[in-house]
């Protein structure tokens, strides 16, 4: 990863966790996103230890807001969408 990418991966952070919800995170954020377009039924996260794992399953009990995936989707627009980043 250049150091561009990693600038802007840097410069969303704050813009991301400003979206959480108290004791929300990124990936239980990012889970929700996912789920919540009715095309996707799974999602296959990777787990490395128990704590993970229960994380990753605990973004399935609650929907994200509409309002929220507007803003995500808005993000992506207006920041990714013309310049994205890579892996």
């Amino acid at each position: 990863m250049d150091q561009e990418q990693l600038r802007k991966r840097a410069e969303l952070l704050p813009v991301l966790k400003e979206m959480l919800e108290p004791g929300e995170s990124l990936v239980q954020l990012a889970l929700r996103y996912i789920l919540n377009y009715q095309e996707i039924s799974t999602v296959i996260p990777g787990n490395k230890n128990l704590k993970q794992l229960i994380e990753n399953l605990s973004a399935s009990e609650k929907r994200i807001s509409a309002e929220k995936v507007e803003k995500l989707e808005a993000l992506w627009e207006e920041t990714l969408q013309a310049d994205p980043l890579g892996w």
